[in-house]
């Protein structure tokens, strides 16, 4: 794993689980009783994390820029660029969180000169001396104690720390904004859903589907994989049981159905999610059991699953980019798309459901080639 790649996340964590313990105990001595801060249900605050590396690599740039100013004039520069960019990252945080799920986490807008209530003055030089103490007294302190440290130990904190925020940060999500219910007030799930099931039972043809115009949903996703799905290759991810009581199949086309929904609400690229979102697990193997020369499963499998799509199927960038990705930040290479971005986080909320046994059956789905000659 990338040594950069270990200290910036080793560095997210210190000064999210810092901000998380500033904003709780001020919250506690302000209200007289403990009060969990910030979104996740862990002790985290993305938001200080991401402010705080900012600010460092920032200034890793001007400081040498600033080598031959007056000592007082740099300081009051730094001081400024970081009171800006804590504005920012305040700013676009809480018009994010506001978009998605219709509620503020903070509201400025009892004082004065405020910004849609999202970001203050006050607060914002607040932060920014904050911001200044940490990067002259913290950050050297965290820089002396991770050089330190042992290798061995900062590539497994990384790795629990990922995984810990991953399964956090789903369940935080999951507790918000229920996905399934989200998809459903869309008329994109649960009816057209028990509509597929019925034409399973009745052993419809893709021409007899295509006059009842409520379908067109799954008729549209069923066009996107047609090809793929008949292969003998993906019907053998049947085989292979994924997570808890999935199929590797189960899994895939969960991926694969709740992405193309989503990309088609969002108007991106809905084919590209729903092909890579089938093939990104396609390695064709129990990975419980088997022993790999490449390396471990988690790290390897996705350069084996595009390896064997790429053999059997034409894919294109962006179907490459889903299935390479879709484990970051397990493997430290980040999506390139947006849509590899969206498969990457759906696929980590399948899993979850799966493994909490929330999760869709196979049989659920739609597939036209093999429903033709009877149901799957």
């Amino acid at each position: 794993m990338n040594a950069l790649f270990v200290n910036l996340i080793l560095c997210f964590s210190v000064y999210s689980i810092l901000g998380w313990s500033l904003e709780t105990a001020f919250k506690a001595v302000r209200d007289r009783q403990f009060v969990n801060s910030g979104f996740l249900y862990g002790p985290f605050i993305p938001i200080y994390g991401f402010g705080a590396i900012m600010a460092i690599q920032s200034l890793m740039i001007i400081d040498p820029l600033l080598s031959h100013v007056d000592p007082f004039l740099a300081i009051i520069i730094k001081l400024a660029l970081i009171i800006v960019l804590a504005s920012l990252v305040e700013y676009f945080t809480a018009a994010i969180l506001e978009c998605l799920f219709k509620r503020q986490w903070w509201d400025y807008s009892d004082g004065r000169f405020h910004i849609k209530g999202r970001v203050s003055l006050k607060y914002s030089i607040l932060w920014g001396i904050l911001g200044y103490i940490l990067l002259s007294v913290i950050q050297p302190l965290t820089s002396l104690g991770l050089s330190a440290m042992p290798a061995h130990l900062k590539y497994f904190l990384t790795v629990f720390i990922v995984v810990f925020l991953t399964l956090d940060l789903a369940k935080s999500l999951y507790s918000l904004w229920d996905l399934q219910q989200y998809l459903s007030s869309l008329h994109l799930w649960r009816e057209d859903r028990r509509k597929v099931r019925y034409i399973q039972r009745n052993n419809c043809s893709v021409k007899t589907i295509s006059e009842n115009e409520s379908v067109s949903s799954d008729l549209e996703y069923a066009s996107c994989i047609d090809d793929l799905i008949i292969h003998p290759l993906i019907q053998m991810m049947r085989q292979f049981r994924h997570h808890k009581n999935s199929s590797c199949l189960d899994h895939s086309l969960n991926v694969s159905y709740t992405s193309f929904m989503l990309c088609k609400a969002l108007g991106w690229d809905y084919r590209a999610a729903a092909r890579g979102g089938l093939l990104h697990d396609l390695f064709l193997y129990d990975w419980r059991t088997t022993t790999l020369n490449e390396g471990r499963h988690g790290f390897v499998h996705p350069q084996i699953a595009l390896d064997n799509a790429s053999l059997i199927f034409s894919l294109n960038d962006l179907e490459k980019d889903i299935i390479l990705k879709h484990m970051f930040p397990l493997t430290w290479r980040p999506p390139v798309f947006r849509e590899s971005l969206l498969v990457c986080l759906v696929d980590k909320y399948c899993a979850l459901k799966e493994v909490l046994g929330f999760s869709a059956s196979s049989d659920n789905f739609y597939f036209p080639g093999v429903l033709q000659n009877g149901p799957c």
